[in-house]
């Protein structure tokens, strides 16, 4: 009996699901025009909230960014300095070489 109902259920829902799949779609019929204007409308809230988003996090991140520019370039820039003295040393030594 058990074997029965293992090897039935199965079959059973694989005949149920079509038929749940084309109540659903008789049941909402929409034209191409309905559902194009759904998913556009779709398609520009989340697109406006995106910006929403993004304007929120350039103003929480805003100060946060232009500080550690500075601290970078107050890191870097005289290290930069320093290689490009370096290098034109060590060109100047070469150039006059040949």
């Amino acid at each position: 009996m058990r074997r029965s109902f293992i090897s039935i259920a199965p079959g059973l829902l694989a005949l149920a699901f079509p038929c749940l799949a084309q109540d659903r779609a008789i049941g909402n019929p929409s034209t191409r025009e309905e559902w194009q204007s759904r998913y556009n409308a779709t398609r520009e809230r989340l697109e406006q909230r995106r910006e929403e988003l993004r304007r929120e996090r350039e103003e929480r991140l805003g100060p946060k960014r232009e500080q550690s520019r500075l601290d970078r370039e107050q890191r870097i820039e005289p290290r930069q300095e320093e290689l490009k003295r370096d290098r034109e040393k060590r060109l100047g030594t070469r150039q006059e070489e040949i």
